[in-house]
């Protein structure tokens, strides 16, 4: 059962949304009407009805309420949520979501009681959603982030980005007051005199994910010092048979798709263990090696013998590349070559690998995935 509540009549639109929204769902409705309107109030007074309203509504057992006054989700909902132990909901959160969501040259005007325009929630929710941003600083000389993120999170909102960059200088007491930012060179070093100073007071550290494998670790698994993930093969299996990794805990992703697939994959090799003890009677484990651009490959050994129909080996560059090729050697021999315009460390690459592409090789002892010169 949901409880609404407002000083008046005028909440009863959001019952009608509601119950468009949760048509099998019971709700229950106050309105104040003896008391209306709350907007001429005091602020201890608003607070005092608001929690004489909750009351009664708490008294019919609701599951969560909804209020549906702006003068009382302005001054009252602080004190209501720590109160109650049930989800309480107000108007103003999501109105500022509205207008934030709507706004094309970032100014909103609020009209309201007296008291919800004293009480400058609106314009404490307006920029706790889009506060204002003056710069984004990678110490990298490249993004590691998405193409699309940032065209998307940055570029459309004209917000800078400094690349070869990192904060040199914190300052503030109590609360932070501004924020000092330098150059870094080659050895990520900040340079002398290419300081740049911004009075802000919130500085967000966004740091790279890295695999938690302290379980992994534990039980002996040979560890990736580039992906930080445990080396496995074809079947995603690590070194310790019948233990098997995918997603984050192997390599940092990009995309949620690559999780999924790979998740998929280690998930039906690791019921074909379980249900299969015996082992293969030939095998052929090839290793797979990253050289000239590219950090990593995920497997790191195929069996070929023991191979799926193929196997898709993923990679990260470890710079920006443009009109480079991506390209596969057998035991020295070019067997594929891939141009593209651009590769990026942020972009996960991929290669897929054919079963029957290694028959003319039976002595084959490694694959090199590399870039070069297009």
């Amino acid at each position: 059962m949901i409880g609404v509540f407002d000083s008046g009549l005028g909440g009863l639109t959001a019952i009608r949304s509601l119950e468009q929204l949760l048509p099998n769902e019971k709700i229950i409705y106050f309105g104040d009407t003896g008391r209306v309107p709350y907007g001429t109030r005091t602020r201890d007074t608003v607070i005092k009805y608001a929690m004489q309203d909750m009351r009664f509504l708490a008294s019919h057992n609701v599951d969560a309420v909804l209020i549906a006054c702006g003068t009382v989700s302005s001054t009252a909902i602080d004190a209501i949520r720590e109160t109650f132990g049930i989800p309480v909901f107000g108007v103003v959160e999501p109105s500022a979501e509205r207008a934030v969501k709507l706004t094309k040259n970032k100014i909103i005007g609020v009209i309201g009681t007296g008291v919800t325009v004293s009480s400058g929630s609106f314009e404490n929710s307006i920029h706790s959603i889009d506060p204002e941003v003056k710069v984004v600083c990678e110490i990298m000389p490249y993004s590691g982030g998405l193409n699309r993120n940032i065209v998307q999170c940055l570029n459309d909102f004209d917000i800078p980005l400094l690349l070869s960059h990192t904060v040199v200088g914190i300052d503030g007491k109590d609360r932070l007051t501004g924020v000092t930012i330098a150059e870094v060179d080659a050895n990520r070093q900040p340079i002398p005199g290419t300081e740049i100073h911004y009075d802000c007071d919130t500085l967000l550290l966004s740091c790279g994910l890295i695999p938690e494998n302290e379980l992994t670790r534990e039980i002996g698994v040979e560890m990736n010092r580039v992906t930080s993930g445990p080396n496995v093969d074809d079947k995603l299996q690590t070194g310790v048979p019948g233990v098997f990794a995918c997603g984050n805990v192997l390599h940092v992703h990009d995309l949620v798709d690559y999780v999924s697939s790979e998740a998929a994959l280690a998930g039906e090799n690791a019921a074909a263990f379980v249900l299969n003890t015996k082992t293969a009677e030939k095998t052929h484990k090839v290793i797979v090696k990253a050289e000239n651009g590219v950090r990593y490959t995920v497997p790191q050994t195929i069996d070929i013998e023991n191979m799926s129909d193929s196997v898709t080996v993923r990679f990260r560059v470890g710079d920006i590349y443009r009109d480079r090729s991506v390209c596969v050697y057998y035991d020295g021999k070019k067997i594929s070559s891939r141009k593209k315009r651009v590769l990026a460390p942020g972009e996960m690459e991929q290669v897929v690998l054919k079963k029957n592409s290694f028959a003319d090789y039976p002595d084959l002892s490694e694959i090199v995935i590399c870039t070069e010169e297009a």
